[in-house]
């Protein structure tokens, strides 16, 4: 039994720790193809647009105050995992509310507003939404990697 087929910690700036981790899944995901008429379509198991947006939540939204903690990207044969330190900010449980009524609330305002203005992010609540409607509409859409969202 494998217990891991990749491995690799970042350290730098939270640009640097972004781009690592979209660049760790793509190298690490599975890519299906199908062959058309004139060419070839790849299929990657995970849309690179929810990827990114997931990240920047992580990111952006983790509990800095929780020491020696980190967020974690973990690549199952049939799940991606992203753990992000600290939870909801208000305390509550993402999976017992509806994403698409989850107000806009920064546990750190000044990355928000930094990461808004590079264009990672728009600062109005909208990324769980973002990262499921981005997946929906991938031309390889599957229901069993369909985006869930958890929280302690």
């Amino acid at each position: 039994m494998v217990d891991a087929l990749d491995s690799a910690e970042y350290s730098g700036s939270l640009i640097i720790l972004l781009n690592e981790g979209v660049s760790f899944v793509k190298r690490n995901m599975k890519t299906r193809w199908k062959k058309t008429a004139d060419s070839r379509v790849e299929m990657p198991d995970y849309c690179e647009r929810s990827v990114f947006e997931a990240l920047v939540n992580a990111l952006i939204h983790r509990d800095y105050l929780i020491l020696g903690s980190e967020v974690h990207i973990d690549i199952y044969d049939d799940r991606l995992t992203i753990y992000s330190p600290g939870g909801m900010a208000d305390g509550t449980r993402i999976q017992e509310r509806d994403l698409s009524s989850i107000s806009s609330t920064r546990r750190n305002p000044v990355l928000a507003d930094i990461f808004g203005r590079l264009g990672y992010m728009e600062r109005q609540g909208s990324g769980f939404k973002k990262i499921t409607e981005t997946y929906r509409a991938a031309h390889n859409y599957r229901d069993e990697l369909e985006p869930k969202f958890y929280s302690d």
